[in-house]
Order: C-alpha cells, then sequence, then structure tokens
C-alpha cells in the first residue's frame, strides 16, 4: 500500500509478487498473487508468471488448497507438473481437499 511518507507505493500484486521473491515455499502468497492478477502477468526472479501459473506454483506447494483447485477449474484446467488437469478434474480435486465434503 502507500507510505505515509511520500515513499513507493506498491500495489498489491508487487507486495505478493516480493514475498513469494523472499520466500518461494509460501503457498499462501502464490495463492494471493494469483488471487491479484487478471489477465496481466508479474516478474518474480526474472521470470513471467500468468495469474494460472501463480495457481499451479500455490497448489505444488498446497495440494490440499480447495479455493485454488476451484480458481484453476474457472481457468479451464491447468498442467501440474506433467499432468493435463481438466477444469473437471480440477473442480473435482477442490471436492476433495475441502474437508466438508470428506
Amino acid at each position: 500500500g502507500d507510505l505515509e511518507d511520500g515513499g513507493p507505493s506498491y500495489d498489491a500484486k508487487e507486495c505478493f509478487a516480493r514475498a513469494v521473491e523472499c520466500d518461494g515455499k509460501l503457498g499462501d502468497a502464490w495463492h494471493m498473487l494469483a488471487d491479484a492478477l487478471s489477465n496481466d502477468t508479474v516478474e518474480v526472479h526474472g521470470v513471467e508468471f500468468g495469474k494460472k501459473a501463480c495457481y499451479v506454483q500455490a497448489l505444488t506447494l498446497n495440494p490440499d488448497s480447495a479455493a485454488c483447485w476451484l480458481q484453476l477449474g474457472d481457468l479451464g484446467g491447468a498442467v501440474m507438473l506433467t499432468t493435463e488437469m481438466s477444469d473437471t478434474e480440477c473442480y473435482a480435486r477442490a471436492l476433495e481437499a475441502d474437508s466438508e465434503y470428506r
């Protein structure tokens, strides 16, 4: 956010990008970064990440995140590691991950 002293201003996307640059193993930070993106991308350690790629990173670190699986389903699915996941498969994984459905 904006600093009171007139220092540099960072939007949410930039803040979450810096968080994952500091610790790339923060699945929640990748999730929040994905949520902050629309159709744009963000650079993390010189690599461009879009919304879908950020959710994939989040799920690689936290495969039980129902919210991330739902978002990937809404985006039409994705490639997880080497496996193509359709939107339907992502929704099924979201249901599996959500403890209410166990």
